[in-house]
């Protein structure tokens, strides 16, 4: 087959993209020919894939999107592939891959009525609007329940066409079985940070800082108790376009000396197998695949509701904050666990036991087969 796929930005780590790339990854190995349409590429290529940049003009962001949009959609409409999968909502797409929230669902970042008059809440809608109008034929693979029922809601678009993936979180997240090397890692990683054996290592791993609740983070850190305090550090890994002012927030709290921001680490997963406890208290966060990083890591988590995931947190005994989000709850929780290693170490357990029993890394292989199932008739 030939094959389209579509995402406005391309940048190592996120989530958005490296689902993007497992995906177009397992086509190629299944014998299928990608061509990759993007408006801004950082990092290396995808290996055996064509990536054509269209670089769209405009004032800003929404300008430069629904440029994209349209530069993309003349592309595609000479019709020579068999499917074409979008990580961006627009026209002309076969597959629609959900990897956010439903704009006009998500946490308001500005005020109602300048959110709705703002052109960048017209363009994100009115290309939303393409994909899920009840008239679309569009099929669109989503990640978690609560993004449906949004879906549904706001645009009223048919059931039969939403098709459910599961999570697809890389095989090296998974602990090994292997207590001693285990044990190994865990020493080594906790010697480069300077933390003794009963210790508390705290984590979040980020590409969006304010969404992802990297302030929460670091004010509920600053909020234990002095001695508590002392006995754990907390890392911040991976970075955002904050311009550091989350390195400047950590300043104001005075908790530099045990906060260390590592920007991204190709290994996350030793530093997870290494963890005590990791924290995302998200304001959005469609799936928020670090949960299920983390379960298969055996690293207990405090999320917020607003995770799509927060499902799998709770089941896997977990801890899930409830919405409208209160800074104290989080405060005190980090508190109560801080208090208990205990009890860290009996939710690590039954953080591994749940893992076993669940399908945590084969969303590209079943995209695929989606992808195959429904067009290969196109050939």
């Amino acid at each position: 087959m030939n094959l389209a796929f579509v995402i406005y930005r391309y940048f190592p780590h996120g989530g958005l993209q490296q689902d993007l790339e497992k995906i177009v990854c397992e086509c190629i190995a299944r014998g299928h020919k990608v061509t990759v349409f993007a408006g801004e590429w950082q990092g290396a290529g995808i290996p055996y894939a064509d990536i054509e940049i269209i670089r769209p003009r405009g004032l800003g962001r929404c300008e430069k999107i629904a440029a994209f949009e349209r530069k993309t959609f003349q592309q595609l409409a000479k019709g020579k592939f068999d499917a074409v999968t979008g990580f961006i909502p627009m026209r002309g797409l076969d597959v629609y891959f959900a990897g956010n929230d439903s704009f006009p669902a998500e946490p308001p970042k500005r005020t109602f009525w300048a959110r709705l008059f703002s052109p960048h809440y017209y363009i994100e809608q009115k290309l939303e609007q393409e994909v899920f109008a009840p008239a679309s034929k569009t099929k669109i693979l989503y990640l978690t329940e609560s993004q449906k029922r949004d879906f549904i809601r706001i645009y009223n678009t048919p059931e039969e066409r939403f098709h459910l993936l599961p999570p697809g979180i890389s095989e090296d997240r998974r602990r090994p079985d292997d207590r001693k090397k285990v044990e190994e890692i865990r020493t080594k990683i906790r010697q480069e940070f300077g933390l003794g054996r009963n210790q508390l290592l705290l984590l979040q791993v980020a590409s969006d800082f304010t969404d992802q609740g990297v302030d929460r983070t670091l004010q509920a850190f600053a909020a234990l108790p002095d001695t508590l305090y002392r006995q754990c550090r907390l890392l911040i890994v991976g970075s955002d376009t904050s311009n550091g002012h989350f390195e400047t927030m950590a300043e104001e709290l005075e908790i530099t000396s045990r906060t260390t921001f590592t920007g991204w680490r190709d290994d996350i997963g030793h530093l997870m197998f290494s963890g005590d406890l990791l924290l995302c208290p998200a304001r959005a966060r469609s799936a928020g695949s670090v949960l299920i990083e983390a379960i298969a890591a055996g690293l207990p988590a405090v999320c917020t509701d607003q995770c799509g995931y927060s499902g799998f947190t709770a089941e896997s005994g977990g801890v899930v904050l409830p919405e409208p989000f209160a800074q104290n709850d989080l405060n005190h929780m980090l508190e109560e666990l801080a208090l208990s290693p205990a009890l860290l170490d009996e939710m690590k357990n039954a953080t591994f036991a749940y893992a076993a029993g669940l399908n945590l890394y084969h969303r590209p292989q079943k995209a695929a087969d989606f992808i195959e199932e429904n067009f290969q008739c196109r050939k």
